[in-house]
């Protein structure tokens, strides 16, 4: 994140700046700050900076004819007009398309910054017409990212004492509705359990704590690699917008 920002701004200060800009990348409020810190660089004047996000599930053609108008018309106070798509990922075919005509026949006045978590969804024509800056995968730092560790250890813990439903939702209460910390918190947990599984096989190399060690040795290796699987679901469940709450809960009542 830190090289994706430096490069922004780099570009923001050029002379010869691009008409569209993919950002690409894990989506987190991170990313966000990113792109709107990139359009003020741009110009400095909030009057001139345009937001589309996606009402619903998707963002619809006539977002998109609204988002044209507005490139149409001339800047309020700066020098340009700067578009930020969120979640450009959830445009639809037709919407991409008739972005499409935008790209080919920019406003000299105007950038678009769209936000993509893999532009793989998006047209390859579409993208072809930006310039992509990746910005990682991770989002989650500091205080934030002890509790999702501090989360994932107890979740752990609880999961192989035989712990209730009750409980182990207590542990993760914090998560329920940050999507880059639940992603996190199941990628902290998987490890978790591989490390748990290696444990029970005899395989140590002194990096795991003592509780994984020594939590219930006799847990079958097949409850363990069926916990692995149900957090992979989740993981997949959140990637595809299902509520971070609802992706975690229906993986705890899988492996319970």
């Amino acid at each position: 994140m830190v090289q994706a920002r430096d490069r922004l701004l780099s570009i923001a200060k050029s002379p010869s700046i691009s008409h569209a800009y993919v950002l690409e990348g894990r989506d987190c409020q991170a990313k966000d700050d990113l792109a709107m810190e990139f359009a003020l660089a741009i110009t400095p004047h909030q009057e001139d900076i345009f937001i589309v996000e996606s009402e619903g599930l998707s963002i619809k053609d006539k977002d998109i004819e609204e988002l044209q108008d507005r490139l149409m018309m001339k800047p309020f106070v700066g020098e340009r007009i700067v578009a930020v798509i969120r979640d450009a990922d959830r445009m639809t075919h037709r919407a991409q398309n008739r972005f499409l005509k935008t790209l080919e026949e920019p406003k000299g006045a105007s950038v678009v910054i769209l936000q993509s978590e893999n532009t793989e969804i998006l047209l390859p024509t579409l993208v072809s017409r930006c310039v992509l800056v990746r910005t990682g995968d991770t989002c989650v730092n500091g205080d934030g990212e002890q509790k999702v560790l501090d989360a994932a250890a107890r979740t752990g813990e609880l999961l192989l004492s035989k712990g209730t439903f009750f409980q182990l939702v207590q542990a993760i209460s914090d998560l329920e509705t940050d999507r880059d910390n639940a992603r996190q918190f199941l990628e902290s947990l998987e490890e978790w359990l591989r490390d748990r599984a290696m444990a029970s096989v005899g395989w140590s190399d002194g990096a795991m704590t003592a509780s994984v060690v020594g939590i219930n040795k006799d847990l079958p290796m097949t409850q363990i690699m069926a916990a692995i699987g149900a957090i992979e679901e989740a993981k997949q469940d959140i990637d595809r917008f299902v509520k971070p709450g609802y992706a975690i809960k229906s993986m705890l009542l899988k492996i319970l």
